[in-house]
Formats: structure tokens, sequence, C-alpha cells
């Protein structure tokens, strides 16, 4: 199988000079195919305010998740939390889902910055209206690896949270039920029917703002070394069958009205992870200019089927370059010299 060799142009190009570019492929690059109608593009960015749909001309906005960084981990981190939900919670969850998490070490494993354990807890748009609910995911700890040893504590925790959960038992493995029917998630499981599951996200009807945080506080009493990693607010929409998100102007807009807090670019700031499709590639000046350091999206502009060559371009917040990804024996000189460009080896060729 021919090496997969991968170029990228030199300098950055204005929008109108990469939009000029791409009508002039079909020309430069043999049997090339220009992807037709709307673009389907998957983004990070980062920013220091929450974006709106006026940011996002000639764009249509599918699945997103926007999270925003509260720091340090600090006393007043819970009363942040208990703040930040009530306030979004309810609005934001009747569109999508609204969620504020803490990482930690568990008090029996060794963990840190790189790998931990999460309590979490909001609100979600369900079948019946907004619906309240509390999770946690082990990530590395001892409650993934020792199943006993994550039964005996989870049945702590159902017990002194009084989560509206019970737990099954049969045949040395065990499953989490939900006692009134509701909605229960689990993954991470380590036997048949989901059993032993290291990760979980139940409805818990009736609990407010103010319970769910207290439930993470003292869900961490019972679980947790002193170790606090991360804490975050998260947002997101949920996509409908075209993957749009049809309320996600309304999402955005009760997030601007909740005027939450989070902390500033030192600290991760804000970050929307997003589909977004796009029919006009002069759009991505949107996207350069929403481009935070280090940000970077890929757009595809097609493909030459036979032998094999596929192009999109990177855009940052300097501007666009040229990326190409090639089975042809040609090298970056070559390539460049077709498109009169300057380009260089990116990364490691695959097979």
């Amino acid at each position: 199988m021919a090496t997969c060799h991968r170029y990228r142009s030199q300098e950055a190009l204005t929008t109108a000079e990469a939009v000029a570019l791409a009508g002039r492929l079909p020309d430069l690059v043999p049997g090339f195919a220009p992807a037709l109608g709307e673009r389907r593009i998957e983004t990070t960015l980062h920013g220091e305010r929450i974006p709106d749909l006026g940011d996002l001309p000639g764009f249509e906005l599918g699945h997103f998740s926007l999270t925003g960084s509260l720091g340090k981990p600090g006393p007043g981190t819970f009363d942040t939390f208990r703040e930040v939900l009530s306030r979004a919670g309810e609005p934001v969850g009747r569109l999508g889902l609204f969620q504020v998490s803490m990482g930690f070490e568990e008090k029996s494993s060794k963990q840190n910055a790189r790998g931990f354990d999460t309590v979490l807890a909001g609100f979600r748009a369900g079948e019946h209206g907004v619906s309240p609910w509390f999770g946690y995911s082990s990530n590395g700890s001892r409650f993934t690896t020792d199943k006993p040893y994550a039964r005996e504590v989870l049945g702590r925790v159902i017990e002194q949270l009084e989560l509206p959960l019970s737990i099954r038992d049969e045949g040395g493995s065990w499953w989490l039920e939900h006692r009134d029917g509701g909605y229960l998630f689990v993954s991470r499981t380590r036997g048949p029917g989901g059993a032993c599951p290291g990760v979980f996200r139940c409805a818990w009807p009736g609990a407010d703002a103010a319970r769910l945080v207290d439930a993470m506080e003292s869900f961490l009493a019972l679980c947790a070394s002193p170790k606090r990693f991360a804490p975050e607010w998260r947002a997101a929409g949920l996509p409908g069958g075209d993957e749009r998100v049809p309320a996600a102007r309304e999402i955005l807009a009760a997030l601007h009205g909740a005027a939450l807090p989070h902390a500033g670019l030192a600290h991760g700031g804000l970050e929307l992870q997003a589909t977004l499709f796009a029919d006009d590639l002069a759009s991505l000046e949107v996207l350069r200019r929403l481009s935070g350091a280090g940000d970077e999206t890929l757009t595809p502009l097609g493909t030459a089927g036979e032998p094999g060559v596929s192009l999109a371009f990177a855009t940052t917040a300097d501007g666009h370059r040229l990326d190409l990804e090639s089975r042809v024996a040609l090298g970056p000189a070559e390539w460049g010299s077709r498109l009169n460009l300057s380009l260089e080896e990116w990364g490691g060729g695959r097979k």
C-alpha cells in the first residue's frame, strides 16, 4: 500500500487569496473534484467571551459544546457552582444540557492533572421538560479496576446522598437500576448488560441546583483525596435529525443572559467545540477572526480520486494554509510548482 504524504503551504493566505486558489484547483490538480454544496466542518475554538450566532455569519450550527473554565479549585468553588447552576441550569437545560463538574483524585488511587475522576451534575432536556441529574466518571482509578471496591463505594454513595438508585447483585457482578424508572446512563462496564459500570448519569427528580451541588460536595467527602482539578461549567446543544441544533440561538442567548463567570485565557477561558455547516468559502474569514492562539480548523476542499489526493484549508488566527494529502510520488517542490506555493512536509507519512 502506498504511503500517504502530507504537505502544507508555508505562508498563510488571506481569505480572498484562499477563495481564489480554491477556484483554480480544478485547473491545477488533474482530476480534482471540488466538494459540492454544504461543507461539514469540525472545529475547536478558544476565546474570552460567549459567542452568539451573530459571530458566525455564513454558518449553521450543528452539535456544539461550550465549556467555561473556573480556574484553580479553591474554597469558593462550590459557591460558584451553586451560583452558575442556579442561573443557567434550568434555562439552558430545558433547551439542551447544562452541567458543572469537578475533577478529583479518588482516595484509594494515585491520579494527577493528566488523568482524574470527575463528579458532575446539572439539568438536561427530557421528554417531560427539564430534568435534574447527577453523575460520576471514573478514569483509571481503583473504582475502574476493582469491582468489589466500586460496589462498596457506590453503595455508600447511594445511601448517604439519597440518590434514586439501587444496586442489583447477581453472580459476582452488580447492576445499577433507577428506582423510579427514570433516565440512567452507564458506560465503562465490566460485564454483560451494563454490569459494574465505571460511569453513570441518573435523573434526580425534584433536585434543585443547591441540592445537586451539595451532593457533589458530599460525594467528594466520601470518595476523594484532597486533590481537586478542572472545575468547569459546560453547555451543549442537542442536535435534531439533520444534525442541526434547533435551539442553538436560544441556548447561546440564555448563556448570555446568565452572565456566567469564567477564568481568563491563562486558565483555559472558554472552549467551543462545534460542527459547523457552510456553503461559501468566504465564511472562512469568520473562522480566522474567531480563532485563538493554537486553534486550527480544517475545511475540506475536494479530492482527486485517482491517484489519491485530498485538499483542505487549515485556518488559524493568522490566515489559511493549503493542506494536501497525496499518495502520488511527488515531493513538496513538485506539488509547490503546480500550485505556485511553497510547501513543506507536515507530520509523518501514513500507510
